[in-house]
């Protein structure tokens, strides 16, 4: 990116501070950063790669989770196996205190009286 000269101050004190970035991530054990520059000479870090200590601080996945379920071969799902899979009624029970009933059919406009 083409930064103005008058921006080449804020560059290079930027650049400055980006350096010592580096040295801090490559002390941490990162082995990447993410930056990006701004027509005004702005560096700025948005990402970095997560050290060892920050990643088993994250939620840790037992060793036997699976990650792609999806792969898994479908359930077998017959009726001498499962005998409540036969059943495939869904019944929708309405509770009469809290249900309001609607009408089916939206009700009639009156005619348009001419202006």
């Amino acid at each position: 990116m083409r930064v103005p000269v008058r921006h080449w101050r804020t560059l290079f004190h930027y650049l400055r501070r980006l350096d010592a970035t580096f040295a801090e991530a490559r002390a941490d054990g990162r082995t990447w950063v993410n930056w990006h520059l701004r027509e005004d000479g702005v560096i700025f870090v948005s990402e970095w790669d997560l050290t060892e200590d920050e990643q088993a601080q994250r939620a840790a996945l037992p060793d036997g989770y699976d990650r792609t379920p999806w792969l898994r071969p479908a359930l077998a799902l017959d009726a001498v196996s499962a005998p409540h899979s036969a059943c495939t009624a869904i019944a929708l029970f309405l509770d009469h205190v809290w249900t309001v009933s609607a009408p089916l059919v939206a009700p009639a406009l009156p005619p348009l009286k001419p202006p």
